[in-house]
């Protein structure tokens, strides 16, 4: 966040910056220090001690306003921006998100954004630096952040409700994202979740199932895709569904593939995995994931078109898909609830689930979804990472001999700078 350099016998600290080559880099943008990614050449020529130029780019500031109504994930906040961001063309500009929608989203969240300006050839997504990244740092460092507040306020770098200038404007209202699902093809189809009724064309009955209803239900849990508060909203809603006696059906397949192990544990820390599992979600692999054997006969005497839900789009070339005509990639919560329904074809957002259960009754605010993202304290991390050179497989090598192992770059073991810089470690 800060460094500190010694000028002529004075003690100045800095805002640090951050640059690399891949688009990971820009990330570190959500936390408010400045990452910019730069070609590999670039890079290369910095850690020998060259300078690196730009030449100060554009800058949109995004006011960010409103909070998610009901039904809503941050997928659905991620895509709207998408398709704001590809209209605006903000190539090689610098997109910053400021004022008051800020304050309910999590540093986790705004890591999407920056990584969504990016996907959109934008030159980074910044947001400065809030009471919610002091919190996050004291909450995953286990320090105490105070000097970092106090240097940005002073320098007038943390956020504030001060008027903003820009080179251009834009104003994302949170309030107006709707819900979308999106029906996976080979050009894929983005639909509002309460137009779905209105793109089914078939309604045909087996003995066991019929069109439009649900086979498959899938909660992807990778490392790309994924965020931690997507999962705790989804934990939560199943909590609530468990506490009133909602179940699914058990014509439905539910599976949790699990290639985050880290996530994995975020959940089992917070005690919420447990109410995926009551509910009938099975962890899995991806080679491991079948349909009901009755129901894939029914499907294929009746040539139905089912339907398979997932929260990510990795999976839909399984070998089971050929049997669900229709698949739908849906944030992971509403996975659960039209899994509870058990069929795509009614209106979530206006119709009952079960009776006089609606989706209302069981979709967790950002509040609750945040509160829960505020107990992953120090310790989670600390325990997360204390063993992680550990392990059968994993030898310990220097920075050092890598480095003489690969033949791309050892023009740098020649010189001897990074002999000189790493020669503590």
């Amino acid at each position: 966040m800060i460094c500190l350099k010694n000028i002529d016998g004075i003690d100045i600290l800095c805002p640090e910056v951050i640059i690399g080559t891949d688009s990971h880099t820009t990330m570190i943008n959500s936390l408010g220090m400045l990452g910019l990614s730069f070609g590999r050449i670039d890079l290369q020529s910095a850690l020998l001690g060259s300078s690196l130029y730009l030449d100060f780019p554009r800058v949109v500031g995004i006011n960010v306003k409103g909070s998610l109504s009901q039904g809503t994930s941050f997928n659905d906040v991620s895509l709207s921006l998408k398709n704001i961001l590809k209209l605006r063309k903000i190539e090689g500009k610098i997109v910053e998100f400021y004022r008051d929608g800020l304050k309910d989203i999590s540093l986790e969240d705004r890591t999407v954004l920056s990584n969504l300006v990016i996907k959109c050839k934008g030159l980074c997504g910044f947001f400065s630096v809030d009471d919610n990244t002091i919190a996050f740092i004291e909450q995953t460092r286990g320090v105490d952040a105070s000097l970092i507040k106090t240097y940005y306020e002073i320098q007038g770098l943390y956020s504030s409700e001060k008027i903003m200038e820009y080179d251009e404007y834009l104003e994302f209202n949170l309030s107006f994202v709707k819900a979308l699902a999106i029906l996976l093809k080979t050009v894929s189809l983005e639909v509002f979740i309460n137009e779905i009724p209105n793109k089914l064309k078939t309604f045909k009955k087996g003995n066991f199932t019929q069109d439009n209803n649900i086979v498959l239900s899938i909660i992807d849990i990778c490392s790309n895709t994924t965020n931690p508060s997507l999962l705790i909203q989804a934990c939560l809603l199943a909590k609530k569904a468990c506490a009133i006696g909602l179940s699914i059906n058990k014509n439905i397949s539910k599976y949790i593939l699990v290639e985050s192990l880290v996530l994995k544990h975020f959940l089992q820390k917070l005690d919420l995995l447990k109410y995926l599992e009551q509910l009938g979600f099975n962890v899995t692999i991806k080679e491991e994931i079948v349909l009901n054997e009755s129901i894939s006969l029914d499907i294929e005497k009746f040539n139905l078109n089912v339907s398979s839900l997932c929260s990510s789009d990795k999976n839909i070339e399984n070998k089971i898909c050929g049997l669900t005509k229709s698949n739908w990639m849906l944030s992971p919560a509403l996975v659960i609830a039209y899994s509870l329904k058990g069929s795509v074809n009614f209106d979530i957002t206006k119709e009952n689930i079960v009776q006089d259960i609606y989706l209302s009754d069981i979709w967790p605010s950002m509040n609750e979804v945040n509160e829960y993202l505020e107990k992953l304290g120090f310790s989670t991390y600390q325990d997360l990472y204390e063993n992680i050179y550990l392990g059968e497989d994993y030898k310990v090598v220097t920075v050092l001999s890598k480095l003489e192992d690969n033949m791309e770059i050892e023009y740098y073991k020649s010189g001897g700078i990074l002999e000189y810089l790493l020669k503590d470690i």
